[in-house]
């Protein structure tokens, strides 16, 4: 019996081969191209910035100790001086300052000090010195309204005294400048003039 002759394939065996070569061809065209992607993105930095929280901004403590000062008063200076020269003293000077504490520059103001320079003809006449004194307190006494307020008066007379200076001074604060201000009230004179060099501790003037 004869053979019967195979059955001839559609588009032959070149056709077949060419399909196949063309599906690998696209193949590794597509794996090269994945393989490139992959490589970029691993040579790419990573950025993580939506990630990155802020750091929080140090606090820096400033110590900022408190220290006693004092500020010039020109307006109350101003006051002060007319309010002497308006009650009959003459040859006066008078200044006003501020005392408090100061702290990382900020000034608090807690009294107020007033001083009032005298000119006398001598420290011999302690009559003279108590009434003048007197008169100057009387003054202060409408300006020295807080408690906490000082005064200083200097008598100056050109002379030297007994501590070898040319001025004599009695400063007054607190409860000193309170029994200062009761015993003028009784006193005059050369008792005043004593009794204030009692109550500052100063010495007495030479006669």
């Amino acid at each position: 019996m004869p053979l019967e002759p195979l059955p001839t394939l559609v588009g032959g065996p070149t056709t077949i081969m060419s399909k196949h070569s063309n599906e690998l061809s696209r193949f590794s065209v597509m794996s090269c191209l994945l393989l490139c992607i992959l490589l970029t993105a691993c040579s790419m930095p990573l950025r993580l910035d939506w990630l990155q929280v802020a750091s929080p901004t140090p606090t820096v403590e400033v110590n900022c100790a408190y220290t006693w000062a004092s500020e010039p008063r020109p307006e109350l200076t101003t006051e002060l001086q007319a309010a002497l020269e308006a009650a009959g003293l003459e040859g006066v000077k008078a200044q006003a300052e501020a005392i408090g504490e100061t702290s990382c520059g900020e000034f608090g103001w807690e009294s107020t000090h007033y001083e009032v320079a005298l000119w006398v003809d001598s420290f011999d006449d302690r009559e003279a010195l108590g009434n003048l004194f007197k008169r100057t307190l009387t003054v202060l006494n409408t300006f020295t309204t807080n408690p906490s307020d000082s005064i200083t008066v200097i008598f100056n007379s050109g002379e030297e005294n007994i501590s070898g200076v040319e001025d004599f001074i009695i400063g007054l604060a607190n409860g000193d400048l309170a029994d200062a201000r009761h015993e003028a009230e009784s006193k005059s004179g050369e008792a005043l003039f004593e009794v204030l060099l009692w109550i500052s501790g100063e010495q007495t003037p030479a006669p």
